[in-house]
């Protein structure tokens, strides 16, 4: 089916870049006040570059078709013609992240995080990784919520796999360890990029995979508690060591974050002398 038969794309109205081309507004031709947003899989006269539309087109109407969430933007219909592909989402007028992320309130700093964590955690438990997490593949909706949406990354995780080797997503977004040349846990991947959009709204500034996020946490002295601390759980350079999308909405939830904190913080302290004791052991 044409989707020029369903919609009457405004052409002049686009509402946001991406890799695989771009999203416009559109009308439905059965209703004219329903508003859409369809992102276009942009034709490529390179037949490689139409492979590549083709299998990141397949690979998000499979990912979409697998989740089912309130604060995970879903999808009407997706259509291919000729060499096109497309897919058809609710348009949310309220934008995205990004277009609000050096205007972000304290309150909406904590609300988005609580958002965001739980439409993550929601993927993760069915073992999908979005792969591509950054403010411009958050939506706003009407109650002011943010809404993930963007699956043309994601990946499904087989049970028996505790390592991914293949990252596309941002580069100021991916975790330190996507280096590794033995692979990484992609689920701790996509915790990283949210502890980068937490860091985005909480400093107003555009991140850079140059900048040392921790440090200029720690350098900012107005920063709320709750937040500093759930910044050093999702930043933590060391993937082991940063916090699982679960427990950090549990204790989002149960305003336990503090706690938590406290006592991997005595945890690491006891983890230090420990090994202090030893090394005295060993040289006497």
């Amino acid at each position: 089916m044409d989707i020029f038969e369903k919609f009457d794309l405004v052409e002049d109205r686009t509402l946001g870049y991406g890799h695989c081309g771009r999203v416009v507004l559109a009308y439905s031709k059965k209703n004219k006040a329903k508003q859409w947003a369809v992102k276009l899989f942009d034709d490529q006269s390179d037949q490689g570059e139409k492979e590549k539309l083709k299998h990141l087109f397949t690979n998000e109407v499979k990912i979409r078709q697998k989740l089912n969430h309130p604060l995970i933007a879903s999808s009407c219909v997706a259509l291919k013609y000729d060499t096109h592909f497309a897919i058809c989402r609710q348009f949310y007028p309220n934008g995205c992240l990004k277009e609000k992320i050096k205007s972000v309130t304290e309150e909406e700093d904590e609300r988005y995080l609580s958002n965001i964590s739980s439409a993550v955690h929601y993927m993760h438990l069915k073992r999908i990784c979005h792969m591509d997490i950054k403010p411009a593949n958050i939506l706003i909706n009407s109650y002011n919520e943010a809404v993930l949406t963007d699956f043309d990354l994601s990946m499904e995780i087989p049970p028996n796999v505790q390592k991914w080797n293949s990252y596309g997503g941002t580069l100021a977004y991916l975790a330190p360890e996507v280096s590794n040349p033995h692979g990484c846990d992609p689920f701790k991947v996509d915790v990283y990029a949210v502890g980068v959009v937490l860091w985005s709204m909480v400093i107003r500034r555009r991140p850079r995979s140059t900048l040392n996020y921790l440090h200029i946490v720690n350098k900012t002295l107005l920063i709320p508690h709750r937040l500093r601390i759930a910044l050093h759980l999702l930043l933590h350079p060391n993937p082991e060591e940063r916090i699982p999308m679960e427990a950090l909405v549990d204790n989002l939830a149960n305003g336990t974050l503090l706690q938590l904190y406290m006592d991997r913080m005595k945890d690491e302290e006891s983890s230090s002398e420990s090994e202090d004791m030893q090394e005295q052991e060993c040289d006497s």
